[in-house]
């Protein structure tokens, strides 16, 4: 933990980027050492309306806040790795 993530508050974010090319964990780097399909998740959710502008997605499905939550860091990176 540490090199990857977001920090602040789940209510200020305007666009929370991913990258998911549906490969491998990388068991060195990812927290979980399990893949999440992302897409499924944020996507291809039937618990979402993406189209409700009113209620954040993490409201919608409790399991996007915990995906999020599991990203943040308590203060951002003092250093970046090449």
């Amino acid at each position: 933990k540490g090199m990857q993530g977001w920090t602040g508050k789940i209510e200020n974010i305007v666009i929370y980027h991913f990258l998911d090319g549906t490969g491998a964990a990388h068991n060195e780097t990812e927290l979980t050492e399990k893949y999440v399909n992302l897409y499924d998740i944020f996507y291809s959710n039937p618990k979402l309306d993406l189209e409700n502008l009113v209620v954040p997605l993490w409201h919608q499905d409790p399991s996007i806040e915990s995906q999020m939550l599991s990203a943040r860091l308590d203060e951002a990176p003092s250093f970046v790795r090449p």
